[in-house]
Order: structure tokens, then C-alpha cells, then sequence
């Protein structure tokens, strides 16, 4: 299966104040806590895939993303997911597998199913983060280009890149080491 996104920042939540049926909260505002995983000899990272384990309460999903795939504006790439009971147990299954935990990131998502005036329906995640508030769009170009224009932030940059790689920026420009992004305390 194919996933095409891409991420805007954002300083407040362009969604707030919409209701049904243009705007349905599919789930509200959550904690989410993930985990990237990769072998010793980090050939996950070299091939530009992806190995994640998210928790959300005391479920969550592993999730494979392959390498992206050419997208003049959009980042694509093959996504495998599935949802587990026991997130944890998971991690520590990969572990005695080989795999280790290179990279620890949470975030507040609320996830919302948008109905454009085309009648196309675009999923849209509004993530705070520790670096700031981004909107992640899930579609096709003509879909994420409609939505730009609706709620008016055309102009804005399209990222294509991951949190991990947009925190290792955010850490350079501000004279920063990297690591795990993680909020001081959990709210």
C-alpha cells in the first residue's frame, strides 16, 4: 500500500472552529509515543525505510515505510501497518531480534476526515510537537492542493521530510545536540 503526505507548520490548528459535515474529528487529541527501530549496522537508515512502533494508552501499531518513492511534491512511499495489543512486549520482541530503538519521539495528534467542495475526502492529523505544530495531510496532490487553497495557507512550505530529520534541523539552527524528541513533561 502506497502512503502520500506531506507536512505543514503551523501555528494554531487551521481546523478549529469547523463542524460536520466539512470537518469530523475522527479521533480526538492524544499522546503518542514512538519508537524507530534499526539493526546495528543501520541498514534500515541506509535503504531510507523505516521501522516504528507507536504507542497510543496501552495499544498501538508497528509500522514499515519504504523508501520514498520519486514525487515532485509529496512524499511517497510503500507504509505496512498493523495494530498490536501490547506495544511494549512488541518493542522487546525486535529487540531479541536484533533491532534497537535509535530514536524516541511524542507528540499530540487529533485526527480529522475533511470533506473538500470537490467532494474528495482528505485525511488531516494536527500534531503539536516539541519543535511546534504541524499539519499532516494524507492524499493525492490535487486533493492536498484543494485543501491548501480552502483553508488558505498556500504559500506554506510542503515538507516531505520526517520529525526525526525536521528535529535534527530545528537542533542544528539552534546550536543544539540531537536526540530524542520528547516534551519536559508529559501534560
Amino acid at each position: 500500500m502506497l502512503e502520500a503526505e506531506v507536512k505543514i507548520p503551523v501555528q494554531r490548528n487551521p481546523l478549529d472552529g469547523y463542524v460536520e459535515p466539512e470537518v469530523r474529528v475522527v479521533k480526538p487529541r492524544h499522546f503518542e509515543e514512538n519508537w524507530v527501530l534499526d539493526f546495528e549496522d543501520e541498514r534500515l537508515r541506509r535503504s531510507a525505510s523505516l521501522l516504528r512502533i507507536r504507542r497510543v494508552g496501552e495499544r498501538g501499531t508497528i509500522t514499515f515505510k519504504g523508501p520514498p518513492q520519486a514525487h515532485p511534491s509529496l512524499k511517497v512511499r510503500e507504509e505496512v501497518e498493523t495494530e498490536v495489543a501490547h506495544p511494549m512486549r512488541a518493542l522487546a520482541i525486535f529487540e531479541r531480534l536484533g533491532l534497537k530503538p535509535i530514536y524516541r519521539y511524542q507528540k499530540y495528534r487529533t485526527e480529522y476526515r475533511v470533506q473538500l467542495p470537490s467532494g474528495a475526502t482528505l485525511p488531516v492529523m494536527f500534531d503539536e510537537t516539541p519543535m511546534g505544530n504541524f499539519l499532516e495531510l494524507e492524499g493525492d496532490e490535487g486533493s492536498v492542493r484543494e485543501f491548501l487553497r480552502r483553508f488558505r495557507l498556500e504559500g506554506k512550505p510542503l515538507l516531505r521530510a520526517s520529525y526525526p530529520t525536521l528535529y535534527a534541523e530545528f537542533c542544528r539552527v539552534r546550536g543544539r545536540p540531537f536526540g530524542d524528541m520528547l516534551f519536559q513533561e508529559t501534560e
